[in-house]
């Protein structure tokens, strides 16, 4: 609860204080499990924004991948922990038309 207390703050000091709107941030869960007893739809109400995106917790696959050396997207393809993070790498690419340092830098990581 305290790491979503304090993304309410920041959220809050981003649009009192930079002018920023919070439909310019995505908002990533990361090792999300749905037997959490926190909802994605607590999160959204809480944080005040309309969707929030999940990367499920896969500790193993995970872990074994940056042991191994071997990016996630080669070492298990179908893993919705690999499904997750793709989506969200092509989530940021599609809005930006060129390809960017993150999108090189994603493609090295996750193969």
């Amino acid at each position: 609860m305290l790491s979503l207390r304090n993304a309410l703050r920041w959220l809050d000091l981003s649009e009192s204080e930079l002018g920023l709107s919070r439909d310019q941030f995505t908002i990533v869960v990361n090792r999300y499990h749905p037997r959490l007893p926190i909802r994605v739809n607590d999160i959204c109400n809480t944080l005040k924004v309309g969707e929030v995106v999940t990367i499920p917790g896969d500790y193993h696959r995970v872990s074994n991948s940056l042991n191994s050396g071997k990016p996630l997207l080669k070492q298990a393809p179908k893993a919705s922990v690999t499904k997750a993070v793709v989506a969200l790498h092509s989530r940021f690419t599609e809005q930006n038309e060129a390809p960017s340092r993150l999108s090189a830098l994603v493609k090295r990581l996750f193969g």
